[in-house]
């Protein structure tokens, strides 16, 4: 292995260490187009292995390569992203790659969306008279709607709510202004006095 690869087997035992089983380091000599280490070594490839690198590397080229999609052994994605590594007069001598496997990840995004995914609509006979329902969709609609966070609204952003709220008569039953309160997190004399301001 050339002395100018050594100083990268810490770091890249350092990195396995954290992320293992889903992190894989590699170490490519571009002089020789072979790879010079690996280490956690899923992709069943082996020291002397062909790098079969297709970026062109010159003095030119970034330090860094920036992420990167392959697909593994089971075509299951991996993320990579790459580091050149240079010898003392700035040539590059070879590339550090470090791989994570996200098939884990991309199985656990894709439970995430299929549980989190409504079917259907509220049954609306189930909930014709459920005004508290009504008023939690209709407010967590305007808040993704306008692309603001509902515990975190400005007094501008409130009162446009409460205007809006007020115009479609969704603030008429005898504790929706409470439930109103409650939904953002403020007193129950803010939402009067927003009211007030509004009138």
């Amino acid at each position: 292995m050339r002395l100018e690869f050594t100083s990268f087997i810490p770091i890249a035992k350092a990195i396995v260490a954290l992320m293992k089983p889903h992190v894989e380091v590699v170490i490519h000599d571009l002089e020789k187009g072979t790879i010079a280490g690996i280490y956690n070594n899923f992709s069943k490839r082996k020291v002397g292995d062909p790098s079969y690198i297709d970026l062109t590397v010159d003095r030119n080229s970034p330090e860094i390569f920036p992420p990167y999609i392959k697909t593994g052994l089971k075509g299951n994605r991996i993320k990579s992203v790459s580091a050149v590594i240079k010898d003392h007069s700035g040539h590059a001598v070879g590339i550090f790659c470090i791989n994570v496997d996200i098939f884990l990840f991309d199985k656990t995004k894709a439970l995430i969306e299929s549980f989190t995914l409504a079917s259907e609509n509220l049954p609306s006979d189930l909930f014709k008279d459920d005004w508290k329902e009504k008023l939690n969709q209709f407010v967590y609609q305007y808040a993704s709607g306008h692309s603001v966070d509902i515990y975190s609204l400005s007094p501008k952003e409130r009162l446009s709510l409460i205007q809006t709220l007020l115009q479609k008569g969704a603030l008429k039953q005898k504790h929706a202004k409470e439930h109103l309160a409650h939904i953002l997190k403020v007193s129950r004399a803010t939402i009067y006095k927003d009211m007030q301001s509004i009138r």
